[in-house]
């Protein structure tokens, strides 16, 4: 009787604190895009470990008893392991195309229904160089567009590098399906459209994938497989220069962080982000011929599905005007139904929601809130609503 009441007391601490204790403790392990990894887990492994405590998944996995792990192995994994079922949750900043849906639509059978896309954090993509002459590189994003086109091929022809003398530039990016290249790519690409900066043929095409970005471009780069590998290889290799999630590359020490346009990438603007900027239903199709993504609606939505796939569209955070303008999106994906029974469908509603919770976000250690920003409340509150239909 003694243990219960002070269990009882225990528990109403908690609630009243914020926590909730589980009574069936749910594991669930997440895989995909890298680039909010540090925000979610406060690490950068590709071995599932506890999340730690000051994360948003750490503190999740603290206030409901669940265990929660989380790997940042690239976004088109996550998306694969969405669409294949191998994963009850997954991250990407690359948003779902038609191709994604159709095969979660071909590989899910009955049980899992439709796929859940839901917009989760905004990070900033921060360019990671490394060149001896220049300790504080201010680059403007036309000369940034012109290196990763291939235009620039040469440090000494970097406006306020420091270079004189010869030293070629090797281009660091992605090597597998990237939402870091994704967004990295939408604002090169946006920059190229400007009318101050014709381009002619040579276009940077919006792609998860960088190879496919600047295909026939002539362009050769060294890829890596996530954002700290690229942060990783910059620090350790003259004349690279490269790009990651702006948190990777400030907890690393020795890896010198250009500012663009004179700003630098350690708190990104919100400001684009509201319920009008998020389309229903709608995913990427391909690309015009400027190489702008093509929005189309999902051409095969599951009766009584409709809703479950969110999208902010690229255009409204490619080149945002007085502010750190390379910005990425990251996306927590899911499935609309087969998610367990009520205690595991409870775990993932609230996993999903755990980036919007107003206590994790102010729990969140201050090392790891460098590079991100919350998804604003309005729009988080909509979005609540739409998880709260999962199955």
């Amino acid at each position: 009787m003694k243990m219960n009441k002070i269990w009882s007391s225990i528990s109403a601490v908690m609630f009243a604190a914020g926590f909730s204790v589980s009574a069936q403790a749910v594991d669930l392990a997440g895989q995909g895009a890298s680039l909010p990894e540090l925000a979610y887990t406060g690490l950068t492994t590709l071995t599932p470990a506890a999340p730690v405590a000051g994360s948003l998944f750490g503190q999740y996995n603290t206030s409901t008893g669940n265990a929660v792990t989380y790997i940042g192995n690239g976004s088109g994994s996550g998306k694969n392991a969405i669409i294949n079922g191998t994963s009850p949750f997954a991250g990407s900043d690359s948003p779902l195309t038609q191709t994604n849906y159709t095969a979660f639509l071909s590989s899910s059978g009955a049980a899992r229904v439709a796929p859940v896309q839901v917009p989760a954090i905004v990070g900033a993509v921060a360019v990671v160089y490394n060149s001896p002459a220049a300790d504080n590189l201010d680059i403007s994003s036309e000369t940034l567009a012109k290196i990763f086109a291939g235009d620039i091929t040469d440090w000494k022809d970097v406006p306020n590098s420091g270079v004189t003398t010869s030293l070629p530039i090797k281009l660091v990016a992605r090597s597998s399906g990237s939402g870091t290249t994704f967004s990295f790519v939408n604002h090169l690409n946006a920059i190229q459209r400007l009318p101050s900066q014709p381009i002619g043929t040579k276009v940077i095409k919006v792609d998860e994938l960088f190879s496919n970005a600047v295909a026939g471009l002539g362009v050769t780069f060294v890829g890596q497989s996530n954002n700290q590998a690229v942060v990783d290889y910059v620090k350790n290799n003259a004349g690279t220069i490269g790009y990651a999630e702006a948190g990777n590359a400030y907890k690393t020490g020795g890896v010198k962080v250009a500012k663009i346009n004179g700003y630098s990438p350690e708190a990104p603007t919100t400001t684009f982000l509201n319920n009008l900027a998020i389309a229903n239903d709608q995913v990427i199709t391909g690309n015009n011929a400027n190489g702008t993504v093509i929005l189309s609606p999902i051409t095969n939505v599951p009766a009584g599905k409709t809703g479950f796939v969110k999208i902010v569209r690229p255009a409204l955070y490619a080149n945002p005007a007085n502010t750190y303008p390379i910005l990425a999106v990251s996306y927590l994906l899911g499935n609309t139904n087969g998610n367990g029974d009520a205690a595991k469908v409870a775990a993932v509603k609230g996993l999903l929601k755990a980036p919007y919770n107003v206590n994790y976000q102010t729990g969140l250690n201050a090392n790891l809130k460098k590079g991100f920003a919350f998804i604003p409340s309005t729009v988080a509150t909509s979005l609540s609503t739409t998880i709260d239909g999962i199955q």
